[in-house]
């Protein structure tokens, strides 16, 4: 271990012969061939997550609602929810009826908001004064 040995391996000639070479001809191609390489692994990668995206969204949407919700669930837990039968039951029931009851509520404030919005567009639509028009559009 603290002689003067080398413990790398060198394949077909000693560590001194070896490093007195410089790079050998696989090394170079192998150098040249890496971005053909690396477009050849990510090529695939990319198609899988396009055509999978029906089910990984679902997916990554469940564990990203997991994360964020999994705190308040312990919390009902520690609060008297566990040391019932179903406590953990309870607490998911509760956690997402308390989630669609906040999105329903909000939904229920800003869904007729952007009707009127959208029934009212056409009056927030103004057209250019005469004064404006001249600025825009020089005469010639």
């Amino acid at each position: 271990m603290f002689g003067t040995r080398s413990t790398r391996k060198t394949w077909g000639a000693p560590a001194d012969e070896a490093s007195a070479r410089g790079p050998s001809g696989a090394h170079d191609t192998l150098r040249e061939l890496r971005p053909y390489l690396v477009g050849a692994a990510i090529l695939p990668v990319v198609a899988v997550l396009y055509w999978g995206q029906g089910v990984i969204i679902p997916i990554a949407l469940a564990w990203l609602f997991t994360f964020l919700l999994g705190p308040i669930v312990s919390a009902l837990e520690r609060a008297g929810l566990g040391r019932m039968r179903a406590g953990k039951a309870i607490a998911v029931t509760l956690v997402v009826g308390l989630v669609f009851s906040v999105l329903g509520g909000v939904g229920w404030v800003i869904v007729p908001q952007v009707t009127a919005l959208g029934s009212a567009w056409a009056s927030y639509k103004r057209k250019p004064r005469p004064k404006e028009r001249a600025s825009h559009y020089p005469s010639s």
